[in-house]
């Protein structure tokens, strides 16, 4: 069984939840995103960052959710060493629910590019012009 890389406050994953709801994408700052992930607030090359609420039907992976809810947060950040043809952003996508015990955990769950089966905004590795294309911000 996978470990999580995050043991979240149950309550604000609760709050967090309740505000964005399902399908529908908002703004986080890096301070209201580090509730759930505490290292996000400390990296100054952060460019943006995305919450929505997914219904994942009652379970995915090690998640056992209470009504299939969870929370997914996608970090984009300047890539500070890129290889040589590298875009200039990373993006990072964060998966947030409760255990059967009912304790709030979230794993690393991005892939290098968004599909429809995966439901990420954006690939891995963006340039500038790609993350202010895709990203459809209210």
């Amino acid at each position: 069984m996978k470990s999580p890389n995050f043991i979240a406050d149950t309550v604000s994953f609760e709050l967090l939840c309740d505000e964005v709801g399902t399908g529908s994408v908002y703004e986080l700052t890096p301070e209201d995103a580090s509730l759930l992930a505490p290292h996000i607030a400390s990296h100054p090359e952060t460019l943006f960052i995305a919450c929505s609420g997914v219904d994942i039907g009652g379970g995915q992976g090690n998640l056992l959710l209470a009504d299939g809810k969870a929370v997914a947060i996608e970090w984009v950040r300047e890539e500070r060493n890129p290889v040589s043809g590298e875009p200039e952003t990373n993006m990072y996508r964060y998966l947030f629910g409760l255990t059967s015990e009912g304790s709030c955990v979230g794993y690393e769950e991005y892939d290098f590019h968004s599909t429809i089966n995966n439901e990420q905004l954006g690939d891995h590795w963006m340039s500038l012009e790609e993350l202010s294309n895709r990203y459809p911000i209210p």
